[in-house]
Parts: structure tokens; sequence; C-alpha cells
């Protein structure tokens, strides 16, 4: 199969029923979905988290990383969404689906581990008029082109990472 264009919208909540070709994202419930792309009918569910899959938008189109396998349905479809098409990978034998689950694993073992790790703060000889916070982020009103754009990005990544 060649590419194919799939559409996004961004959604509060994923509807109940599903367009084709439709990529449907909630940044308020951190998910993704929409119907396999070989046209089999199944829902697919793709959680964004830094151990999951990964949500790029250009402001045009979107990609989905890494590639999405269907191993639990009967189609076992397997693709990548990127800048807005779906774009074809070879199907994965049992053995590929066992080293891409032992890897997922291993990653959300490893994640989990370092977010329950005390926070290890190294002592700084420091004189207390020095500062050592980040420079602040443009205001919104700021005459800086980008600087309101910048700090709403930075507001939802603040928001978003402090939920997972």
């Amino acid at each position: 199969m060649s590419k194919q264009p799939i559409r996004h919208a961004f959604v509060q909540a994923i509807p109940e029923v599903l367009e084709e070709d439709t990529l449907y994202i909630s940044i308020d419930y951190v998910t993704t979905s929409h119907l396999c792309a070989c046209g089999c009918g199944a829902e697919v569910v793709l959680p964004l988290h830094p151990t999951k899959w990964h949500l790029t938008f250009n402001g045009a189109t979107v990609s989905m990383a890494p590639s999405i396998g269907s191993r639990t349905l009967p189609c076992r479809s397997h693709y990548w969404i990127d800048h807005g098409f779906v774009r074809w990978s070879n199907k994965m034998s049992d053995d590929d689906f066992d080293r891409a689950l032992k890897r997922d694993q291993l990653a959300d073992r490893r994640w989990h581990e370092r977010e329950l790790a005390p926070a290890s703060v190294p002592i700084v000889d420091q004189a207390p008029s020095q500062s050592i916070a980040p420079p602040p982020l443009p205001s919104s009103d700021s005459d800086e082109g980008a600087g309101s754009l910048r700090l709403r990005v930075w507001t939802f990544f603040t928001k978003f990472f402090k939920r997972t």
C-alpha cells in the first residue's frame, strides 16, 4: 500500500463515532484515537506519554512516533502517521512484537523509577546574592514577535507534564 492522507482533529474528548482517515487528538485527556488505517474498522487508541507515543504538530500536519503496530487486531497492521499521511511499514512478526513490548516495558519501568526517585540536589557554594533561576520567559504583552506564542507553548507543556 502507498501513502494515504489522514486528517487530524483537536477535540476536547474523543467522539463516540470516529470518522475514517481522521486522527482525533485530545490534549485534555492526553490521548489520540483513530480507526485502523487498513480499513478494518477497529479503534486504535494511542496514549501520549514520554514512554508511549509522541505527537508532533507543525502547524499544518501531525506525525506520531513510534510506529503503530496492531498485534491484537486480526489485521496486524503496522504503519506510521507521518506529516498527515499513513506510511505503511513491513508486517511485524511475533518476535518483532515481543522485542518491541520488552523495549516498551523497560522504558516504562525506567521512566517510573526516575519519577519516584528522590530528587538529588547538589550542594552549591554560592553567595546569597547570586541567582541560579532560569531567565524569565517573555511576557504575553512582549513586543517580541513570537513571545506570546512561546509563553502559551511553555504554559501548555508545564501543565502537561505536571499531569503525567
